[in-house]
């Protein structure tokens, strides 16, 4: 039964892998620009370790080939809450929201 099992998973992830539709995800590195978040022990910003962190995540995704990775934001700029921009591009797109938040006493 169990073999049986994961012969249908590896076979519908071969499907999904040869299928021209990709899940689409949108990476949001949260903060930036003017918003530094939360300072770590080490005195670095919350901005910079949630962008270098989505980065990473952003790369490891593109190996992916059923994976297509789009970013709310690639480098030091602010994006604002109250216009709801990072909701609104991930629904314009199509695509799931992973946001990359850190908590205050991060350690870099």
């Amino acid at each position: 039964m169990i073999r049986e099992t994961l012969g249908k998973a590896n076979k519908d992830k071969e499907n999904i892998k040869s299928s021209d539709t990709a899940f689409k995800v949108v990476i949001d590195p949260g903060h930036g620009g003017k918003d530094n978040g939360a300072t770590g022990a080490s005195g670095l910003y919350e901005k910079n370790f949630t962008l270098n962190l989505s980065k990473k995540v952003q790369k490891l995704l593109e190996d992916e080939p059923q994976v297509e990775v789009l970013m709310t934001r690639t480098d030091d700029s602010f994006l604002s809450q109250e216009s709801r921009y990072r909701p609104k591009y991930a629904n314009k797109q199509d695509a799931g929201v992973c946001q990359i938040k850190c908590v205050s006493n991060f350690n870099c």
